[in-house]
């Protein structure tokens, strides 16, 4: 079995937010050039802070206008904190866990 690279993994976060607004993107394909695993390293620290937040809020806007009857309050705080965390993290590894914590608890949760 193939392991998903960290890079890999923060790249196609990003890229699967955009494919929600049927926006399917490839690599650096977003507006800001985000979804590129070989921007993941501390160098880029601000800006793939700024592709996950913002990808986070993409996935929480389908949940939250289209998914809201499935949504629970517990949820909803905790796709806040996880933006949050984004931005208070320290390094691209802070910002890691925090993809595979959003992508356990909210993405494979709600089936996006």
């Amino acid at each position: 079995m193939n392991r998903v690279s960290d890079e890999q993994t923060y790249e196609s976060f990003i890229t699967r937010a955009f494919d929600l607004s049927n926006q399917r993107i490839e690599r650096a394909g977003d507006p800001a050039g985000l979804a590129d695993a070989n921007r993941f390293k501390d160098s880029d620290l601000a800006a793939i802070k700024a592709g996950v937040a913002y990808a986070m809020s993409t996935y929480a806007f389908h949940v939250r206008n289209y998914l809201s009857n499935k949504l629970t309050a517990a949820d909803d705080n905790d796709i806040t904190t996880h933006i949050n965390e984004t931005f208070n993290a320290s390094s691209h590894k802070e910002v890691l866990d925090q993809i595979i914590s959003f992508n356990k608890r909210i993405v494979q949760k709600y089936n996006l």
